[in-house]
């Protein structure tokens, strides 16, 4: 298996050191001698995988400037600290096979690490089919699994109806290494899921629970091959009792990177363009400044790299992959939880459902215990546009209606719809149908003397650690040129 003990950040540094080993640097590069440039490499982005880039380069002698349009580090990585409970609005949890993230942890030397299992494992769920809740077990004898035919009920067991897609995957994994979604022989699974589950002998029935909880919405409109890639990333990380969770925020991993750069990144430093020339690459600013640096790596989300300008225009296909490459919709609701609502009723705490509804967990870590109220895929579709006063109150009405224990329990306290966020404008990139057989990886293909990073151009992880490998990527590019 490729990548899942990838070297740490020093061996790769030495590594591309050994090849520059005695080649001065080009006086452009040489301390205090950039010219007119501004840095040697501007990153766009001070998400992981720019600040892994950055942070890379540093290393490498370079001198680098960070800038962001938020109002702080970190992108889909946010850490709600003055949020009761103090939720996590992104990534949270990281696997033993995280090894750019556990090399990370370890340089930074003040991140604590707790056990998922110890504070979110062994949660059952009470199932809201059609507007009705019940227990697992209760669900399993009623008429709702009546529905599903006995073997069809017997391969996913006492995994409800949440395994159901599991159940049809089949086992191994037509993709035998983490990269193997991007060989053209594992083109034959690049077409819709549901024709892909159908031909495994999935249901009618079992179709109508894997659709809403999709990253598209519809299992018609992502491809067969994502969601295997998915599923052999998943094998590769181990089981769930080796995951952690950061005891005092996910945050102060981003943080924690910024604070080791000489230079603090720029923040709310709005892009609005980029340009590559024959010497170097320049930042447009939206106030109209022009910053100039030798290379620009770029880790801007798809959905915001669209509204950039790019100047030469970036080749076919790559510009269509960037304009078609889609990603899904995501809203975590957060509740304060006044008094133990399960208690109330003796159902299971969390809430799985295939309707409209979406999910529900109580989340717990040594931070405080909260309600996250989560929609994806079908399930986020019909809140769009709405703000997070709206938000609060329709997914409020919503708990209540479906689980009548929880009014009076329960408050809301915040809301995050990634797609309304102007630095993210989405959550999580997938790939439809064909797009892998005809956009491959092209994203992250240089353009000039701009490189691209973001977990959109990871090849063999996935999440916060597929951010870290494209930062990783992109710094080592750079470099390596100038070796």
């Amino acid at each position: 298996m490729r990548d899942a003990a990838s070297p740490d950040r020093r061996t790769v540094l030495k590594a591309i050191g050994a090849g520059m080993a005695g080649l001065a640097l080009p006086r452009a590069f040489a301390a205090g001698g950039r010219g007119a440039r501004d840095a040697d490499v501007i990153i766009v982005g001070a998400g992981l995988a720019g600040l892994q880039a950055a942070l890379l380069l540093q290393e490498g002698g370079l001198d680098v400037l960070v800038l962001e349009g938020n109002d702080r580090v970190g992108g889909r990585v946010w850490s709600l600290d003055k949020v009761p409970g103090q939720p996590e609005a992104g990534g949270a949890e990281i696997a033993p096979a995280y090894a750019r993230m556990h090399s990370m942890i370890q340089q930074l030397g003040n991140i604590e690490l707790a056990s998922w299992m110890q504070y979110q494992g062994g949660q059952d769920f009470a199932i809201l089919d059609q507007g009705r809740l019940a227990s697992l077990d209760e669900w399993q004898k009623g008429p709702a699994a009546a529905r599903f035919d006995e073997a069809e009920r017997a391969r996913f067991g006492r995994m409800g109806p949440f395994g159901v897609a599991l159940s049809y995957l089949p086992r191994p994994n037509p993709l035998s290494e983490l990269d193997s979604w991007l060989d053209p022989r594992s083109a034959v699974l690049d077409v819709p899921f549901d024709d892909y589950l159908r031909g495994r002998g999935a249901s009618a029935e079992a179709l109508r629970f894997i659709t809403p909880h999709v990253a598209a919405g519809s299992a018609h409109d992502i491809s067969a091959l994502d969601q295997l890639r998915s599923a052999r990333f998943m094998e590769a990380m181990g089981a769930l009792n080796g995951l952690q969770i950061f005891a005092q925020g996910t945050s102060r991993v981003p943080e924690g990177m910024a604070a080791q750069l000489r230079r603090p990144p720029r923040l709310r430093a709005r892009v609005s363009g980029l340009r590559t020339g024959k010497d170097g690459a320049e930042v447009v600013l939206a106030d109209g400044a022009k910053l100039r640096a030798r290379y620009v790596v770029c880790t801007v989300p798809l959905p915001v790299l669209r509204k950039l300008r790019i100047d030469p225009a970036l080749p076919a296909p790559m510009a269509e992959a960037v304009q078609s490459i889609p990603y899904s919709s995501s809203l975590s609701i957060f509740f304060a939880i006044k008094e133990p609502f399960w208690e109330h009723d003796g159902l299971p705490q969390a809430i799985w459902s295939r309707d409209s509804f979406g999910r529900a967990f109580v989340r717990r870590t040594p931070r405080g215990e909260h309600l996250w109220f989560y929609k994806a895929g079908a399930s986020a579709i019909p809140c769009k546009g709405l703000s997070q006063a709206e938000l609060m109150k329709r997914a409020t009405r919503e708990l209540h209606e479906a689980r009548p224990s929880t009014v009076g329990r329960i408050e809301a306290t915040f809301a995050v719809d990634w797609d309304a966020n102007p630095w993210t404008a989405g959550h999580l990139p997938y790939r439809g149908p064909g797009h892998v057989s005809r956009y491959g990886n092209v994203a992250a293909t240089p353009h000039g003397f701009i490189h691209f990073a973001g977990d959109h151009t990871a090849v063999t992880m996935l999440g916060m650690e597929g951010a870290l490998e494209s930062g990783e990527r992109a710094a080592v590019g750079i470099l390596t040129e100038l070796a």
